[in-house]
Parts: C-alpha cells; structure tokens; sequence
C-alpha cells in the first residue's frame, strides 16, 4: 500500500483475546516491515490490548474503538484512553455519542477522535 500511496494511513485491527503476545507480534511485524508511525496505526475494541500495543509500538498511534450509546458513555471512553496513555479512539459516528462537546473534550485531552 505505502509504495503505490506513500502518504496512506493503515488501521490495523488488533482482535479481542490476542493479549500481551499478540500486542508483541504485531509491533515485531511492524518493525520488520519497517512501517512508519506516520503511516501505521493501530485500532482495537479490546482496552488491554491497546495498552499493550502502546508498551510495544509507543512510537505508533493506538486508539480504542467503541460504540458508545450516549455522550456520556463517549467521555467516559476518553477519560479510560487518556488514562491509558493511548493517542485517541475511533467512535462510531453518532451525533447522540460524538457530541461537539466529545470532540473538544478529546481534543483538549490530545486524543485523536
């Protein structure tokens, strides 16, 4: 993909259940490929997975991804990501979750949203 589109973001999707070793793997084939940070991240509904994603790659992003219900339930996830060290969540888009309000909030915490 970097070859043909060289400025491309690839979302890699790390999978429930693959824990600690799994976060090690991937980061091992990220530094094999010689991936950039700035063309690679890394994405996961899993919490503890992000968090060990972001041990063994901290150079890339990791954003938890969530379908939150309610605004609430939104700033409860950036207060969890922020805490966790991780660069942002990918939030299913809508308007009742990914309020303005979520999205300065994310902001003001340097979380990517």
């Amino acid at each position: 993909v970097h070859r043909q589109f060289p400025d491309a973001l690839v979302l890699a999707e790390l999978k429930a259940g693959g824990g600690e070793a799994m976060a090690r793997e991937a980061a091992c084939a990220a530094a094999a490929a010689r991936s950039s940070p700035r063309n690679l991240a890394f994405i996961s509904f899993d919490l503890e997975i992000c968090s060990a994603m972001k041990r063994h790659a901290p150079a890339h992003d990791v954003l938890a991804v969530a379908r939150c219900a309610d605004e609430a339930a939104a700033l409860a996830l950036l207060r969890e990501a922020r805490a966790r060290g991780l660069d942002g969540v990918d939030l299913h888009a809508d308007v009742t979750a990914v309020t303005a309000a979520v999205v300065r909030q994310a902001h003001a915490f340097g979380l990517r949203v």
